[in-house]
């Protein structure tokens, strides 16, 4: 198989919309909670999609042992119990080309959390997250208060705002954040 091709072109080498839209579609108009779609580019190989938090599904199934998987026959003959990505996150190869190359600044997979606020967006890249060295913190965006709360042993960011209320942020990689939004803010560490 061509890694650098997505599974989800017809058998033509057509692009087509990816049928993970249309299945997201159908649970979303069925009353389930799924990820809000923020950005659709299909035909460059990207999608952007809100993350509903860094739970695995052992751990949620663990947690919730009433839960069934209805199955795992997709109709695609793939090994289920293996990682297709295995690998992916250390290389700084991408698979695909994107519109808006990520300044060298970081690995192109540096895990980030996006913030975006009335037209401005801004990036915490998670090794500035981990500079910084505050588990609790309120930075501005767009000259709104943010209160984070950072996890560095999990991984994973609250944000709130000045109510309390949360936030959400979008967790991705630097260069496909960057791609969407290359007039990104950047968190610093040194700067705040």
């Amino acid at each position: 198989p061509d890694a650098t091709q997505s599974d989800e072109i017809d058998k033509g080498g057509v692009r087509r919309r990816w049928p993970f839209l249309e299945v997201r579609e159908l649970l979303e108009n069925r009353g389930v909670r799924v990820p809000r779609l923020l950005g659709e580019a299909c035909e460059d190989g990207f999608i952007l999609v809100e993350d509903l938090g860094d739970d695995t599904l052992a751990n949620y199934l663990s947690k919730n042992p009433e839960t069934r998987v209805l199955s795992d026959n997709t109709g695609h003959h793939r090994d289920y119990t293996r990682n297709p990505y295995a690998g992916y996150e250390q290389s700084r190869y991408t698979y695909f080309a994107v519109n808006n190359q990520a300044p060298d600044n970081y690995h192109p997979k540096e895990i980030v959390v996006g913030l975006k606020h009335d037209g401005v967006y801004k990036a915490y890249p998670f090794v500035e997250l981990d500079k910084h060295g505050q588990s609790s913190f309120t930075d501005r965006v767009n000259g709104r208060e943010f209160n984070f709360e950072w996890d560095s042993e999990n991984r994973s960011v609250t944000i709130t705002d000045g109510n309390g209320r949360e936030v959400a942020g979008i967790q991705g990689f630097w260069f496909a954040w960057f791609a969407f939004y290359p007039e990104t803010l950047v968190f610093k560490a040194s700067e705040s």
